[in-house]
């Protein structure tokens, strides 16, 4: 059992869950601070280092590069099929119950951001009446390895801190079991006698760091109403999606991991700029210092730059005081951020309309064009949207049987007609289609009969229920013979009265 040798290791009192001093996860901080623009962070680790008295500013780009591509794959609700239509209104409620595209969205930026993002599956009747779904960066997962799989893999929480204590909740996965535990680290390490009497305990605070004592599930209210142990009998329900590098790599790699520099000194053309636009906006002067006590409140300088040596060519050419100017070269600032910009995200694969607001830059009028000047971004996020088409259905199906299981094993007992059937889920495009283009299309793909009317209408009104998809191909052949269809399927003519043979029956559709 995987857990078994998993939870030794975590409990060791060598381990620590400092994740930053990890080697393994250490690079996360940076890449985190760039998703999540921690100015402060990212100051700290500048390139040649960064005084803390000089102003730094942050350009978003690295936040808008994750986002452009949870926005490509998923900035639209997919579409799901299950595998027996019957079970449509079920798995509609139970994406309802996850907000699931949400979820999943948020999924991606951390796995663009950070180079992998990983998943669970678990159900608590608190939160709702459904199987939950939840994604989780690298620094609160700690996997048990065997050769490059993951065959155990615990979830670590931390629920509550103080100056003294560390509450931690871990939740440990393996195949067909889950496991519920509650830890408590302390920081003080026993009372101390001294002198025959006793004194307040010594505090070591590295010792917060570690995990702790294990405690039983009802001494702290997050746990409190959770089983030890859940027997679902299913596969594993944890697992993760790797960005970029094959799944046997020990971490995955971060979007930002290549642009690094250039995220760098994007923030430090932005900070130099800000520097030289307020020294080209001040006035400043140089005046020898024997002028100090007549100068008082003149308006000569915001600053005035006192001088006790080397002044007599000044006050010989121009009197008392010198006026310093500073030249600012804005087009040059521009043009260099632009670039660095430009740059960085042709590295990670996407053009600038995915992070820039300049709606005329590049766009093509016609949709056949403006799909083409976009194909660098559509194959990075085809990419990345591989490992999501593979896995994502199987996450999905997982939650089916979850929700299938009897209440006593941990489920909700409904009756899913193909609770293991791995649903089909699309994509949907973010791309805006040209409506004439692709009425276009299926018209010439139904002429040629290389596709169906109820493809066509399927594809055009993906958000229409399955019902209603099917009236509306009967309204086309109905159409087709010259009179239409009323909300219950019956044939009518343009005065709304019931088509009639002529005995009175209604007329039955080819």
């Amino acid at each position: 059992m995987s857990i078994e040798l998993l939870k030794p290791q975590l409990e060791n009192p060598s381990q620590h869950f400092a994740w930053a001093q990890n080697p393994l996860t250490s690079k996360l901080a940076k890449w985190i601070a760039f998703r999540e623009n921690d100015r402060d962070f990212l100051r700290g680790i500048h390139p040649g280092g960064w005084r803390a008295d000089r102003p730094y500013k942050h350009d978003p780009l690295s936040n808008k590069i994750s986002n452009a591509f949870a926005d490509f794959l998923y900035g639209e609700d997919p579409a799901v099929k299950t595998k027996d239509l019957d079970d449509s209104q079920l798995m509609a409620n139970m994406i309802e119950a996850n907000d699931l595209s949400t979820e999943v969205h948020q999924g991606v930026r951390i796995f663009s951001s950070e180079g992998e993002v990983w998943w669970r599956l678990y159900t608590d009747p608190e939160q709702g009446d459904y199987p939950l779904v939840e994604w989780h960066s690298r620094t609160t997962v700690y996997p048990y390895w065997r050769g490059r799989i993951a065959t155990a893999v615990a979830f670590v929480y931390e629920v509550e801190r103080d100056a003294d204590f560390v509450w931690r909740y871990v939740q440990y996965h393996e195949k067909e079991r889950a496991v519920n535990s509650i830890y408590k680290a302390s920081a003080l390490t026993g009372q101390m006698i001294k002198n025959g009497r006793e004194e307040s305990p010594e505090r070591d605070v590295m010792l917060l760091q570690k995990l702790g004592e294990e405690q039983e599930l009802t001494s702290h209210p997050y746990t409190r109403g959770l089983e030890e142990e859940w027997d679902h009998g299913l596969p594993m329900l944890a697992g993760r999606l790797v960005n970029n590098v094959p799944r046997s790599r020990k971490i995955g790699k971060s979007d930002y991991d290549g642009i690094e520099d250039l995220l760098f000194d994007l923030n430090e053309a932005h900070s130099v700029d800000g520097e030289n636009y307020k020294l080209a906006g001040k006035k400043r002067a140089v005046m020898p210092r024997k002028y100090q006590n007549q100068a008082g409140d003149a308006d000569i300088a915001e600053e005035i730059f006192w001088v006790d040596e080397g002044i007599d060519e000044m006050e010989q050419e121009t009197g008392p005081f010198k006026i310093l100017e500073y030249n600012y070269d804005a087009d040059s600032s521009i043009k260099r951020k632009a670039d660095i910009e430009r740059i960085a995200l042709t590295r990670v694969g996407l053009v600038s309309q995915f992070t820039s607001m300049d709606s005329s830059d590049g766009w093509a009028q016609s949709g056949s064009s403006r799909k083409a000047a976009l194909i660098p971004t559509t194959l990075a996020a085809h990419g990345k949207a591989r490992e999501w088409d593979e896995l994502l259905p199987k996450v999905v199906a997982l939650m089916q049987q979850v929700d299938n299981l009897e209440e006593g094993k941990g489920g909700f007992g409904r009756a899913w007609k193909d609770p293991v059937g791995v649903p089909t889920i699309i994509r949907s495009t973010v791309m805006p289609e040209d409506p004439g283009d692709m009425a276009t299309r299926h018209q010439t793909l139904i002429t040629a009969e290389l596709e169906s009317i109820e493809t066509a209408v399927d594809e055009m009104h993906p958000d229409w229920s399955p019902e209603r998809k099917v009236l509306e191909v009967k309204r086309i052949f109905a159409n087709r013979a010259g009179f239409g269809l009323d909300e219950d399927g019956k044939p009518i003519r343009n005065d709304d009265q019931p088509v009639t043979d002529e005995g009175g029956a209604d007329v039955p559709l080819a």
